[in-house]
């Protein structure tokens, strides 16, 4: 099996136990997306087929807050996207949170049984721990709850640290968390200034949640993609051979790099889930 194929088998057992629970389950190369919209933001499962003629799946988990990514994006000075500010974590979280803090959960998909087994094994908990967890976050209220509560050895999502500390201040502030200062001075020193244009806390203490701004629109602009570490024109070597950057998009986990090689085409690679599970990149400049 290829690929293609192996996201297409995937995609098809999902769609019998997630769709009739309000997800829309489709193929967006890499990934095979699973996403549910409810009023205030959405639900996300997102699965990445790795390997060549070997095939492992890795699942991560994410919630997005549709108000919490229109302040990010305006204090980035970059347009919205449906992954915009969207927090992610791991399958593993919902197994065993500090075994898999570092590496996630690994499954084999090379062959029809594999798949059917991955399947087999996320079903149960996707139905009876992600999903119940979804259902529980409805609104940014909810959502402050979870990501916000010292309950248990680490937070979900705290994987991705200065995107999680600046989603966290902002949902705290807009929920109205009584313990914002306090939430806002231990996550400020790890806010992702790189990324921020403006002062993301001075913003948030000057915030008024009953008579909020009316932002205005971001510029028409892509979150940055300049990537120092990956350049248009950075000579990389792949295992399948010597080839040239000629695109990056994304950031952490949505890193993508894609690479022109002159006897195999054009291939684009996931280099920030490999990061994200601790592997290395497939891609090494030269």
């Amino acid at each position: 099996m290829n690929k293609t194929e192996i996201r297409e088998t995937i995609l098809s057992g999902l769609e019998k136990f997630l769709v009739d629970k309000g997800f829309q389950c489709k193929i967006t190369s890499p990934y095979v997306s699973v996403r549910r919209r409810f009023r205030e933001g959405s639900h996300d499962i997102s699965i990445w087929v790795d390997g060549r003629g070997i095939y492992e799946l890795y699942i991560s988990i994410g919630i997005r807050i549709d108000s919490i990514a229109r302040i990010y994006s305006y204090l980035e000075e970059v347009k919205d996207d449906k992954n915009q500010a969207t927090l992610w974590d791991g399958l593993g979280f919902f197994i065993e949170p500090d075994k898999y803090y570092l590496n996630d959960v690994e499954l084999p998909v090379s062959t029809k049984k594999e798949i059917s087994k991955a399947i087999d094994f996320m079903k149960p908990i996707i139905l009876e721990k992600v999903i119940p967890m979804f259902d529980s976050c409805m609104d940014v209220g909810a959502f402050d709850r979870l990501i916000n509560s010292n309950a248990g050895s680490r937070p979900i999502f705290g994987k991705r640290v200065s995107v999680f500390t600046a989603i966290s201040a902002i949902a705290a502030r807009l929920a109205g968390n009584p313990d914002f200062e306090n939430l806002l001075k231990a996550y400020e020193n790890d806010f992702p200034v790189n990324h921020l244009k403006k002062d993301l806390a001075g913003f948030l203490r000057g915030y008024d949640v009953n008579h909020p701004p009316i932002l205005p629109p971001p510029p028409n602009k892509d979150p940055d993609t300049s990537f120092a570490d990956w350049p248009v024109g950075q000579t990389v070597k792949h295992p399948i051979g010597v080839g040239k950057v000629v695109a990056a998009r994304g950031r952490g986990l949505n890193t993508m790099v894609t690479v022109e090689f002159p006897k195999h085409g054009v291939h684009t690679y996931a280099v920030g889930l490999c990061m994200y599970h601790g592997q290395e990149s497939p891609l090494e400049k030269i």
